[in-house]
């Protein structure tokens, strides 16, 4: 076997060899310490830490849209980055996916709205990938408040985004729960969702309830009874027997005629129908304060000179104003009841 000389060990060339080893050694023992003692770029504290901030989002980064089509079918949540949160610097994520809670019908959850009620979903106008489960990793987790929700996913890249689902049937408005996957956060908050069924209402005409033969239609069996069991009709606090609104009704006539009662009866028909039309609250609202606002409707003797002759007749006498609320807005309230019993009259009974 060959051997090494001493002199060959001494000479300059052996010893940058050695020199060399020793320094990779060196600086490899330093490289491995720190990565086990302080992580990756750990002398990049502040750039890492930001990092972190604009990959994570908020639930109030964004705003939240929502219509609803008249018959309650259609939802469309236009989706919009805040202006506010660009201007503090921060920049708000592309959505991943968007989670609407399905199951909100309070009176009878089983009549919320599921998955299988969904016609069809579509993102910016282009069809939309949604699905009625959360994958794994997503930091969402609708299944903590309910195993009924629709995920829209995969939403692509865009400045805002207008998401339209479509219902077989319609539902009403109300608060739910919403989920935003943007970034690496996702985050819940309140958003408007459907609610219970909205069932066909339909009213009867005045008519049917105050006019000559209310007492022979069958339509005495649809007002509500008072303490005493008698048949009766409250408008503005008030207690009406069916007696006392026909009277009212055919004073209301020829010349006795006043707009202003004709929102007494249009309001009449609807109580008397047992339907209140979420549209219509704001109109039978005005029409509940004014008459809350004077003494109980009765009729009075009215008289009208024609010519030499003086002519007496049944009249209503009622104010201008009553709490705040004037005779043209109770008239244009009563019209607007009369419009909707127009387009949504009950079929005639017997």
């Amino acid at each position: 076997m060959k051997t090494i000389s001493w002199r060959w060990l001494a000479n300059g060339k052996f010893r940058s060899i050695l020199l060399t080893m020793a320094m990779v050694v060196f600086w490899t023992a330093c490289s491995d310490d720190t990565t086990s003692l302080n992580g990756p770029a750990a002398n990049d504290a502040s750039a890492n830490t930001k990092a972190n901030i604009n990959s994570t989002s908020s639930f109030n980064d964004y705003n939240i849209a929502v219509t609803v089509s008249t018959d309650g079918t259609e939802w469309t949540y236009s989706i919009t980055k805040k202006a506010v949160a660009i201007l503090s610097g921060k920049t708000p994520k592309d959505l991943s996916h968007f989670i609407i809670n399905l199951q909100n019908c309070v009176t009878d959850p089983t009549l919320s709205a599921t998955f299988s009620d969904i016609l069809y979903a579509k993102v910016n106008g282009q069809p939309a990938n949604f699905a009625n489960s959360e994958g794994s990793g997503t930091g969402c987790n609708p299944q903590e408040v309910t195993t009924n929700f629709v995920k829209i996913d995969d939403i692509a890249s865009a400045s805002s985004w207008v998401i339209v689902i479509k219902f077989d049937r319609g539902y009403q408005k109300v608060t739910t729960k919403g989920w935003i996957k943007a970034g690496s956060s996702c985050n819940i908050g309140d958003i408007t969702g459907p609610g219970c069924p909205i069932t066909d209402q339909c009213s009867y005409g005045q008519g049917r309830f105050f006019a000559n033969g209310y007492d022979n239609n069958g339509s005495i069996a649809q007002w509500p009874l008072d303490a005493n069991n008698n048949p009766s009709l409250t408008i503005g606090g008030k207690n009406y027997s069916p007696s006392e609104t026909h009277a009212l009704w055919a004073a209301n006539t020829g010349l006795g005629l006043s707009e202003v009662m004709k929102a007494f009866f249009e309001l009449g028909a609807l109580k008397l129908s047992d339907v209140a039309p979420a549209e219509l609250a704001a109109a039978m609202s005005t029409i509940e304060s004014y008459f809350s606002g004077i003494p109980k409707v009765t009729v009075s003797t009215c008289t009208k000179q024609n010519g030499p002759n003086t002519v007496t007749y049944n009249c209503i006498t009622l104010p201008d104003t009553s709490n705040g609320v004037s005779a043209t807005s109770v008239r244009a309230a009563a019209d607007t009841i009369g419009e909707w019993i127009t387009a949504n009259e009950c079929p005639t009974i017997n």
